[in-house]
């Protein structure tokens, strides 16, 4: 972010608001922050981004089994409409086991 930021001739924090869209930025800062961060290819972390802002936008799926079409058609239309609304899938599979499924749904904090 500070590579961006020195680029595109602004302080840190702006470039983080222009990345992150928070806060006002005019639309003047908000192109050149953008085009810097294409020139030194930067990519923002989604998972460092939602540890700091406490929203990960992921959304976790349990499913059975990929061998089923029933289970594969339905992760299809789940991926489409969680991704529509700005989120991002992570897939478990559990084949059938209990064991599995809780160790997948259990808070990694415990």
């Amino acid at each position: 972010m500070g590579d961006v930021a020195k680029r595109a001739g602004v302080s840190q924090m702006t470039a983080s608001r222009v990345m992150s869209r928070s806060g006002y930025v005019s639309d003047d800062v908000c192109k050149r922050v953008k085009a810097a961060a294409k020139e030194v290819g930067y990519v923002q972390n989604r998972l460092a981004h939602g540890l700091r802002s406490d929203n990960t936008q992921l959304i976790a799926v349990a499913i059975p089994s990929l061998s089923n079409t029933v289970f594969t058609e339905t992760l299809n239309a789940i991926i489409d409409t969680i991704t529509k609304a700005g989120f991002r899938p992570v897939f478990g599979v559990t084949e059938y086991n209990q064991d599995r499924e809780n160790e997948l749904v259990r808070d990694p904090m415990e």
